[in-house]
């Protein structure tokens, strides 16, 4: 996929490692469908599919399979609140074909992240081009909090967390992720936990950087996923 251009004949193997609803903030409405793809050399890019294509294709799609993918659009990428750094994306349209594969690829990662450095969240910060995806020790984990938003009331969890430079980050994650949080948290209370939250806002505020969760955060605790067992040993 490092090659991939506005040609629209392009057949591609790939893995979808991320998968979630297109949904607006405030009131709520699906759009359609995102995907992250991702080939046997872990290259990736985001795909939307619309809401007036979305039934042909829901009774296929599912994270970690294995698909052949042909006939699609290749467009820009958005030019805010990307989740991957490509500047291209994929738009299914009705003549898109999705083949499952049903054997399952070991060359293909089943996730792929983009982890930014300190040096990288420095440039990146109030810049809204890219989300962004961090790794680091969870140092303390707040209370699910209900709060009032501009249109309704929200859930809300702070967390802290130390990246490779021993900067301690502060994270606000809301809605959904806050809750989902729980589902990562080891039974032993002592164990040092390491975690991967991916398409994160970032913000200065006070003059410290601020992180935010969005429609599209993931966590990750899988410690056979290498990044993690890789950031364990450190």
């Amino acid at each position: 996929m490092h090659a991939i251009n506005s040609r629209q004949d392009w057949i591609l193997k790939v893995r979808i490692t991320r998968m979630w609803d297109n949904i607006t903030w405030l009131k709520k409405v699906f759009l359609g469908i995102n995907t992250i793809l991702v080939d046997e050399k872990g290259h990736y890019i985001q795909t939307f599919i619309k809401k007036d294509a979305v039934t042909y294709y829901t009774d296929k799609l599912k994270e970690g399979q294995m698909y052949i993918i042909k006939n699609f659009e290749v467009m820009k990428n958005k030019p805010a609140y990307r989740c991957v750094s490509n500047n291209l994306m994929i738009n299914f349209i009705f003549a898109t074909s999705l083949q499952p594969l049903d054997d399952d690829d070991q060359n293909v990662p089943q996730q792929v992240f983009d982890l930014a450095s300190y040096d990288t969240i420095k440039l990146r910060v109030d810049k809204d081009i890219q989300l962004t995806d961090l790794i680091g020790r969870l140092k303390k984990l707040g209370k699910i909090e209900t709060i009032n938003g501009s249109k309704r009331k929200v859930l809300r969890r702070i967390i802290e967390i130390e990246i490779k430079s021993e900067d301690i980050i502060t994270i606000t994650v809301w809605s959904e992720v806050a809750k989902r949080l729980d589902d990562h948290l080891p039974s032993d209370k002592s164990m040092t936990m390491v975690l991967i939250l991916t398409s994160l806002t970032m913000k200065t505020f006070n003059g410290n950087i601020t992180f935010g969760s969005t429609d599209q955060t993931r966590i990750f605790s899988d410690i056979m996923l290498q990044e993690i067992k890789d950031y364990s040993k450190e």
